[in-house]
C-alpha cells in the first residue's frame, strides 16, 4: 500500500489461485473488511447457494450480495431489517461505515399480531437513537406481516422507498432449520432485486 494515499481511497488488486474456489473465497474473506459476492441464480453463479450460506456463517465478515441487475451507484438509501437478536445487532454494527455515508436509513420491523406492535416500535426507536448518535438520519417503521415471516413486507417497503441496500442479520435460527422450513435469510439467498449485506 502507498502510505501517501489520502484516507478513504479504495484499493483493488487481482489475485488468481489454484485451489478449491469456495475455500479460497472463504480464506480471502477473512483478510478483508467485507466480501462482495455476485448473488447466484438458481442455475448459475460463481458460488452455489449452499456455499454462499456457508460463507455467510463461517466468514466472520459481512457479506454483500449484489444481484447482476443492481444499480452501480453509492448506497444513498439503506434499509435495515431488524429483528431483536445478536445477528441483527452485529449486522448494524458492521454496516456503520456505509450507514454514515448514506443520506437516509430506514429501520423495518415486521409483526404478525397487533399486540406485538408496541414492543417492536420500542426496539426500532432504540436502534434509531443509536444510529442518530453516530450522525445517521434514521427512521423506524413497523410493518404488519400477518402469518408470513415478514420478509415480503420488508422487501416491499424497501422497494417502495427505493432502497439501494438491505442490511440484515443472517440465520437467526439454525441454518439447517432455515433451509428446511424456509426463513428470511433463505428467501434473500433465493434472490432479491437489491444488494443485501448479511452478517451472522
Amino acid at each position: 500500500a502507498d502510505p501517501s494515499r489520502t484516507h478513504g481511497e479504495a484499493e483493488a488488486e487481482f489475485q488468481s489461485a489454484v485451489a478449491d474456489p469456495f475455500e479460497e473465497v472463504l480464506k480471502q474473506t477473512r483478510f478483508h473488511d467485507v466480501a462482495i459476492i455476485e448473488a447466484p441464480t438458481r442455475t448459475d453463479g460463481a458460488i452455489s447457494q449452499s456455499d454462499l450460506g456457508r460463507l455467510v456463517v463461517e466468514a466472520g465478515r459481512p457479506v454483500i450480495l449484489v444481484p447482476p441487475e443492481a444499480r452501480q451507484e453509492p448506497f444513498q438509501t439503506v434499509a435495515i431489517a431488524w429483528r431483536s437478536g445478536a445477528e441483527a445487532a452485529r449486522a448494524v454494527t458492521a454496516a456503520l461505515p456505509i450507514l454514515m455515508k448514506a443520506k437516509i436509513t430506514h429501520i423495518f420491523g415486521a409483526v404478525g399480531a397487533p399486540e406485538d406492535e408496541a414492543v417492536c416500535r420500542e426496539d426500532l426507536e432504540a436502534v434509531a437513537r443509536q444510529l442518530r448518535r453516530h450522525g445517521i438520519q434514521a427512521t423506524a417503521h413497523v410493518l404488519a406481516s400477518g402469518r408470513n415471516n415478514g420478509c415480503d413486507a420488508i422487501l416491499a417497503a424497501a422497494s417502495k422507498l427505493d432502497a439501494d441496500l438491505l442490511v440484515m442479520g443472517a440465520y437467526g435460527h439454525s441454518r439447517v432449520r432455515e433451509l428446511v422450513l424456509g426463513g428470511f435469510t433463505q428467501q434473500v439467498l433465493d434472490g432479491v432485486a437489491l444488494p443485501v449485506l448479511l452478517f451472522h
